[in-house]
C-alpha cells in the first residue's frame, strides 16, 4: 500500500474499572482499517491491551433488525485470561485499591498512546473516521494523544444530521447488509478481501469488526447518500411497526389490570402509570400532561412528582435511561435506590414491564 492519502477508521473497545467510578474507562482493544483513497486498498490493524485488573464490559443485545432488546454485563481480567466473570453492581473498591488499580490503568493508557502514535506515523494517516466516537476521543485525550493534525469525521453524526435520527452501528449494519465470511467482508455494493489472520475477528463488537462496519457504512453513504437515507428510514419504520405490536399488547393489558389509571407510552417501549384522578400540579397550576420529559432521548422523571405524598401507590415507571431530574445518577442501581425511597418501582426494559403486567 502506498502511504499517502490514508484514512483511519477506528474503533476501541473499553470497559469500566470494576468497583470504581462510572465512566472510569480503560481501553481493552483497538482496531482499525487504513484506507488508501487513491488505490482503494485496505490495511487491517488490531491490538489487545492486557490489563491486570477486573474490568466491566457491556454489550447491547439486539434482534435481527439491530434493535436493542437487552444489555449483557460481565467482568474480565485479560492479563490473567479470566473471562465472563459475574458482575455484581454493588461491588466497590476502597480508596487505596482505587489508587493502586488506577496506576495500572495509566500504564495501559501509555501503551495506547505509543500504539496510536506509531500507527498514525507508520501509515501516514491524514483523516480519522469514527462512529459516535465520543468515548474513543475521551480515551485518546486521557492518553494524552494529540490528534489536532488529523481531519476528523463522525459518520454517525453526519448520517444523523440528514436522517434526523442517530442510528446505532447495529441498526445501520442491517441497512447496508454488512457481512463477513471466510475470505471477505462486504455490504450491498462493496466487497473487500480480509487477510487470514483477521478473518475470525471480523464480527460485531470486536474492535476490528466494528472498524470494518464503520468503513463500509462510510462507503455506502458516500456512494449515494439519498438512497442510504431512504433505506434507513424504511428500516426504522420496520422496527417501529414491530415494536408497536408488542407495545400495544402490553398497553391493552395495563388498561385491563388498571382500569382506573391513565396510561401513556413514552420513548422506546417505556410506560408511566399513575392514578387518573391525580392531576399533575406545576407552579400552582393543574397540568394535563404527564410529569416527564424526553431530552436527547434520555428519559427523566420530575423530582417534584416523586415528592408528591399523594402518589405513593400503584405507580409504575419503566424507564430506559439512567437519570432522574434533580438527581445525578451514575448507574442504574442509583436510580433504583432513589426510586425505592419514594416507594416507586423502576423497570429498565420492555421485557421487565411485560413480565410485570403478565404476572399480575
Amino acid at each position: 500500500m502506498k502511504m499517502n492519502n490514508n484514512v483511519l477508521f477506528l474503533d476501541m473497545e473499553f470497559g469500566e474499572i470494576y468497583g470504581s467510578d462510572y465512566r472510569d474507562h480503560i481501553p481493552t482493544e483497538i482496531g482499525g482499517i487504513i484506507y488508501n483513497l487513491k488505490t482503494d486498498s485496505l490495511s487491517f490493524v488490531n491490538h489487545e491491551f492486557l490489563y491486570d485488573g477486573d474490568v466491566v464490559l457491556r454489550q447491547n443485545l439486539t434482534n435481527n433488525l439491530g434493535h436493542t432488546i437487552g444489555l449483557s454485563e460481565w467482568v474480565e481480567n485479560t492479563k490473567r485470561n479470566e473471562y465472563q466473570k459475574k458482575f455484581d453492581p454493588s461491588y466497590s473498591l476502597n480508596y487505596r485499591d482505587k489508587i493502586k488499580i488506577r496506576k495500572k490503568a495509566y500504564r495501559v493508557l501509555g501503551k495506547l498512546q505509543y500504539y496510536f502514535d506509531d500507527l498514525v506515523k507508520k501509515y501516514h494517516v491524514k483523516q480519522l473516521v469514527l462512529f459516535g466516537g465520543n468515548e474513543d476521543l475521551n480515551l485518546l485525550k486521557k492518553a494524552h494523544i494529540n490528534i489536532s493534525n488529523l481531519d476528523r469525521l463522525d459518520i454517525q453524526h453526519t448520517i444523523g444530521q440528514k436522517l434526523q435520527y442517530q442510528l446505532s452501528l447495529d441498526k445501520v449494519s442491517r441497512v447496508i447488509a454488512f457481512y463477513s465470511n471466510k475470505n471477505s467482508m462486504g455490504s450491498t455494493h462493496f466487497r473487500y478481501a480480509v487477510p487470514p489472520q483477521y478473518r475470525q475477528l471480523i464480527k460485531p463488537h470486536k474492535a476490528i469488526g466494528d472498524a470494518c462496519r464503520i468503513f463500509l457504512v462510510y462507503k455506502e453513504f458516500l456512494r449515494d447518500s439519498e438512497a442510504f437515507i431512504e433505506k434507513s428510514t424504511h428500516h426504522l419504520q420496520k422496527i417501529a411497526k414491530r415494536e408497536a405490536k408488542k407495545v400495544e399488547a402490553v398497553y391493552a393489558r395495563l388498561k385491563e389490570v388498571f382500569p382506573d389509571v391513565s396510561t401513556r407510552r413514552s420513548g422506546e417501549a417505556c410506560f408511566i402509570v399513575k392514578p387518573a384522578n391525580q392531576p399533575y400540579i406545576q407552579n400552582g397550576l393543574e397540568r394535563k400532561h404527564f410529569p416527564f420529559k424526553i431530552e436527547k432521548r434520555n428519559f427523566t422523571i420530575s423530582k417534584k412528582f416523586l415528592d408528591d405524598p399523594s402518589l405513593k401507590e400503584r405507580e409504575i415507571y419503566p424507564i430506559k435511561y439512567h437519570s432522574i431530574q434533580g438527581y445525578y445518577c451514575h448507574k442504574i442501581q442509583d436510580v433504583k435506590a432513589i426510586a425505592a425511597r419514594y416507594n416507586v418501582k423502576v423497570y429498565t426494559s420492555f421485557n421487565q414491564a411485560n413480565r410485570l403486567v403478565h404476572s399480575i
